[in-house]
């Protein structure tokens, strides 16, 4: 249930850094956001393989 969380917290910050925020507050995405939604997603991945083993 956590990686569940997990997952839906890395698509929500790639949405908001990638189309919210230039589109409605004229920010450039920034290295921290992919940043964080990449580890949240190395954290899922490898649950993923561990369980399949």
């Amino acid at each position: 249930m956590i990686y569940r969380i997990l997952l839906y917290m890395a698509i929500l910050i790639f949405v908001l850094n990638y189309f919210v925020q230039p589109t409605f507050f004229d920010m450039a995405p920034d290295d921290t956001g992919l940043f964080v939604g990449l580890i949240l997603l190395c954290i899922v991945i490898g649950h993923i393989l561990n369980r399949e083993k």
